[in-house]
């Protein structure tokens, strides 16, 4: 399948390539695929399982493919119109809009009683409003600005127009807010607008067997003996599975078989560092993790992780035990403040709620070393590679007040129950700590005391989801939300003295060592003691050595994508910079330039400079596709907006090979492992609407000049079938139906 370039019309046409399943085209005929959609969050929850590795279960596997269309929270999606209570109706949640697009606002509308004139008026902060179609005799002032006034004679005419006001955002980012104020006469009202990039979809092939879902990854430091045991358990029962290791022993033994990968690290960089570096590797769904030295019994059946992850696609990490050891813990975290730190506590043993229709399974905060993770979702969190060794939450709702005479209240909720704190005798509350909760007093000023004290606990334990609040008073009814989020521990940067302590340098080298080193040489002229990282998928690596330079030696022919996983995955500074490895260093190649933009601009994630005086960048024009149908997806040399404040400096989609970038945010997207040649508007592609990216001019870096050896170009030029297989890749993972860049 494919659209015309307008992504209107579509037609089926021949193409070379079909959907990409482990490494292998198919279908070559045409290209047509069936979604089976899914929705589901895309926070992820901590999950462990009491099965005994005795149990298994039997794994359905569906023959169809998977959208997973990611969700920005349970209830708040869906548009909720406030009924005309005030007398003003509008969306209360759930109204989205893409920056820099103007959008109808659903659901305006005005309700009372006859007037000899209605008049309504609404502003906005960072947009600007307008009324579409308007014709002559329209009472319309303020149109294409931040204020807009409706008037007329006639409610109906009122009500028609208000359905045609749209909203345009006139600042570019990809994630942000605006707030509407709604007036008519006394009554205003606010309500959100939600300004967000659109985000291409991540697809994945459930395969045909746990092979194509699982890899197996493992660390290993001086146990050979132990690793070598452990890898031929998993061969007696999985012996097609992949298994990578991360190895960082002083003297590396080789370790080979069929589907095993073995990286090279420097020596005792740690635990951590070889999980984030195993991780990164990973190209299918869910990754197991084992210790080196744990052994695969008859009862280890992968399949029964499989099968719950599979029927809990908010599940994100779920343990077993190890030889009987049910090991699990919750945390308790009491947030700090801006002076003083916060409190931690593990608590063994300790659970917050059994996993609905799997007895032996409980939602907890951590688990034993063997456990199934999604690969996506474990990714964004990370493991810190400075470690080398080894909730109900009650909210206090001080905010409902009754300004009316009547004197009875009720409200109910879902997912949580209600009550009133210290009620006395007297107090007329019935529901407390029910899901329904009514309240009633001869004195106004009585029932607000007693609605102050209005509590909400929610009885589901989940990490980000939400419940409704309707809050009646005879005929009036409101609905508002509450957000319900479990707490995350603050990560913080030791900013330091200087660039040396905030940006890692990082490279991917393969068959250039001359090219590599003359890199390295000018990195040193102007910055002597910052950190190096190198990942290297040469057929015969070299040694590389010197001060702060980490040289990681992966399986040949990875890829370059798979390299620049590696590398950021091991970075512990606040920054990475990435370079090719045959780009030098200039006399105006100052990466403190890039710093004090990313540290101006806290919502930056990428920033781009030139190479050669290329700036190279573009953005994205991406149409969404449906169930039935993918989208469509172009590359265009043009900026969204100037980046304000900063000549020359543009908000973008993609930028040159040679950018700053924030390393939590760009390691929650990551590098696609199975783009092993000429890669680059990929990655882009995956942190549409994810990353902030800016490009720069003025910020630069030179290019060597001369040819590399030819063995190099001989595995860098791909082959027409290497170029069907990256085209049906992005086809199937992107949904699409058109591309062009």
């Amino acid at each position: 399948m494919e659209r015309d370039q307008d992504c209107s019309t579509r037609t089926q046409v021949e193409v070379n390539f079909g959907w990409y399943n482990n490494g292998v085209v198919r279908n070559k005929d045409l290209f047509n695929l069936f979604f089976l959609t899914l929705e589901i969050s895309v926070l992820p929850t901590l999950q462990k399982c009491g099965m005994a590795k005795s149990q298994s279960a039997k794994l359905h596997t569906s023959h169809h493919v998977i959208f997973v269309k990611p969700k920005m929270g349970a209830n708040l999606d869906k548009f909720i119109i406030a009924p005309a209570n005030s007398p003003l109706q509008y969306p209360i949640t759930g109204f989205t809009v893409s920056p820099l697009k103007k959008s109808v606002i659903p659901g305006l509308a005005l309700q009372t009683q006859k007037r000899e004139v209605y008049k309504v008026s609404l502003s906005a902060k960072t947009g600007v409003l307008s009324v579409d179609s308007v014709t002559a005799g329209d009472q319309v002032d303020g149109q294409g600005q931040s204020n807009l006034t409706i008037s007329s004679s006639s409610l109906t005419h009122v009500n028609d127009l208000l359905s045609r006001v749209t909203y345009y955002s006139t600042i570019y980012h990809i994630k942000t807010s605006d707030f509407v104020h709604f007036i008519f006469e006394d009554h205003e009202v606010v309500f959100p607008i939600l300004i967000r990039r659109q985000t291409v979809p991540s697809l994945y092939d459930p395969g045909t067997d746990v092979n194509s879902q699982v890899t197996v990854l493992t660390k290993t430091f001086l146990r050979y003996k132990e690793l070598n045991v452990l890898i031929q358990s998993i061969r007696m029962y999985y012996p097609d599975i992949m298994i990578i290791i991360a190895d960082d022993s002083m003297k590396p033994e080789p370790v080979t078989g069929k589907n095993i990968e073995h990286y090279i690290m420097p020596p005792t960089r740690g635990w951590f560092a070889g999980r984030n570096l195993a991780v990164s590797q990973v190209t299918t769904k869910y990754f197991l993790w084992v210790d080196d030295d744990f052994q695969f019994l008859k009862g280890t059946r992968i399949e029964s992780f499989v099968e719950i992850m599979e029927a809990v696609p908010e599940l994100d990490i779920l343990g077993g035990d190890v030889s009987g050891n049910q090991y699990y813990f919750t945390f308790e975290y009491e947030e700090g403040d801006e002076e003083e730190g916060g409190c931690l506590t593990r608590i063994k043993k300790g659970f917050h709620q059994q996993l609905p229709n799997f007895p032996n399974c409980f939602l907890v905060d951590g688990v034993v070393n063997y456990f199934l993770g999604r690969t996506d979702a474990v990714r964004r969190v990370g493991f810190d590679p400075y470690l080398k060794r080894v909730g109900h939450s009650d909210v206090n709702l001080k905010v409902l007040y009754v300004h009316l005479t009547q004197l009875q209240v009720s409200l109910s909720v879902k997912k949580g129950v209600l009550s009133v704190e210290d009620v006395l005798d007297g107090d007329q509350v019935e529901g407390q700590s029910q899901n329904e909760l009514t309240i009633s007093s001869t004195s106004r000023t009585h029932l607000n005391d007693l609605l102050s004290r209005v509590t909400y606990t929610s009885t589901i334990y989940h990490i980000k989801t939400s419940d409704l609040v309707n809050f009646s008073f005879e005929d009036h009814e409101a609905i508002f939300p509450i957000m319900i989020r479990r707490p995350s521990v603050p990560f913080l940067y030791d900013p330091g003295k200087d660039v040396n302590s905030q940006v890692t340098i990082i490279t991917k080298t393969f068959l250039r060592y001359k090219e590599l080193n003359i890199l390295i040489e000018s990195i040193r002229k102007f910055y002597p003691q910052i950190k190096i990282i190198v990942a290297d998928d040469s057929l015969n690596p070299e040694r590389l050595s010197g001060n702060n330079i980490e040289h990681y030696v992966m399986p040949p022919t990875q890829g370059w994508f798979a390299g620049r996983n590696l590398a950021l995955s091991q970075v512990t500074t606040k920054y990475f910079l990435w370079v090719d490895d045959d780009f030098v260093f200039l006399n105006n190649t100052r990466i403190e330039s890039f710093v004090e933009i990313m540290e101006a601009v806290p919502d930056l994630d990428v920033l781009g400079g030139e190479v050669m005086g290329d700036q190279f960048y573009f953005i994205l024009e991406y149409d969404e596709g449906n169930e039935s149908d993918g989208g469509c997806l172009r590359r265009i040399k043009e900026v969204h907006q100037p980046l304000l404040g900063y000549d020359g400096c543009f908000l973008v989609d993609g930028v040159i090979n040679y950018f700053l970038a924030r390393t939590d945010t760009v390691r929650s997207v990551g590098f696609d492992p199975f783009l092993k040649r000429v890669a680059h508007t990929e990655f882009f592609i995956d942190a549409l609407g994810k990353l902030l990216v800016a490009s720069c001019k003025g910020f630069s870096i030179g290019h060597q000049t001369h040819r590399a050896n030819d063995k190099y170009y001989t595995y860098r030029n791909q082959g027409k079938l290497e170029e069907e297989e990256k085209l049906a890749h992005h086809f199937f993972k992107n949904y699409l139906n058109y591309i062009k860049y």
